[in-house]
């Protein structure tokens, strides 16, 4: 399938969930469930924080989705009401970095060849504004502009967080990020 097709597809999808179809929101949920779950651990970096602040997101996409207008790819605008339901859950609870009982859980292949612990601990140290630019750019893969469009923010805004976050990591782990 190519990028087209699987872009039609997913509007498709949410299309169907915004008329009510629970099979298509069953299968947007496998599309993004761990996409959604990484981005959410990265930001959050809670186990219970994150699967409440997942409950939340899901609940506003089923709720939402009827309303979807195709300004932007699905999962820009999915990342959009994960970023803000994280950042919500943030206010809530002026959560903390993660604790390293927890850091030990995520497991070693998404954390490439430096070491798993410092990076986390670093991580950890950003300010969550400029991890969660990182995370999209980096994990998710997103460009600058559907970062901005996601975080409501402008595009030149992205770049300095992750150009800030960059420089910060290189100076911790004393090597290039």
């Amino acid at each position: 399938m190519n990028l087209m097709s699987d872009l039609e597809g997913e509007v498709r999808l949410i299309r169907r969930v915004g008329a009510g179809d629970r099979d298509a929101f069953q299968d947007l949920y496998l599309l993004y469930e761990r996409r959604l779950g990484a981005y959410l651990w990265r930001v959050l970096g809670n186990a219970e924080l994150v699967e409440e602040t997942a409950n939340d997101v899901l609940f506003a996409i089923w709720r939402q989705a009827s309303r979807y207008e195709e300004k932007s790819k699905p999962s820009t605008w999915i990342f959009g009401v994960a970023h803000h339901k994280a950042m919500d859950a943030l206010r809530r609870r002026r959560a903390r970095p993660q604790p390293l009982e927890e850091a030990r859980e995520v497991p070693a292949r998404e954390m490439g060849t430096l070491d798993k612990m410092a990076i986390l601990e670093a991580l950890a140290r950003l300010p969550e504004e400029q991890r969660e630019a990182l995370h999209m750019a980096f994990y998710q893969e997103m460009p600058y502009e559907e970062i901005a469009a996601a975080t409501r923010c402008p595009v030149n805004t992205v770049k300095t967080r992750i150009f800030h976050a960059r420089k910060k990591l290189e100076q911790w782990l004393g090597r290039n990020v």
